[in-house]
């Protein structure tokens, strides 16, 4: 779910306000990544909060895992003139990406939102 959220929420949020143009600007990459990071921590953050109990932040990183995998590859793609911005927005994406499923998944366990024990 995580990561179907992330790439509609960049998609939608590109079209919507930015005009389509070659190459992408920085600011639309760079949001597009910070609003599908969001998109993706708000739709597992709960569920692994509630699954995993205390544990939910090692439920994030396997759930930030395929975007992981997906953009490791392009950090170093510095074979053409557009290889610097490809790196950096592959930066860029892993990190927002996994900063934010964690760390939601975890400020939600600690915070015992759903779970039974915590009354």
């Amino acid at each position: 779910m995580a990561f179907i959220a992330n790439a509609y929420a960049q998609d939608i949020w590109s079209a919507l306000l930015f005009p389509l143009v070659v190459p992408r600007p920085y600011s639309e990459m760079v949001s597009a990544a910070i609003v599908g990071a969001l998109a993706a921590a708000a739709v597992s953050a709960f569920p692994l909060a509630r699954i995993l109990g205390s544990k939910a932040w090692i439920g994030g990183l396997i759930v930030a895992l395929p975007v992981i995998l997906l953009r490791a590859p392009e950090i170093g793609a510095h074979d053409s003139s557009y290889g610097p911005p490809i790196s950096n927005m592959a930066w860029i994406e892993i990190l927002s990406y996994s900063i934010a499923v964690v760390c939601s998944a975890w400020l939600l366990s600690r915070h015992s939102i759903g779970r039974e024990d915590a009354r």
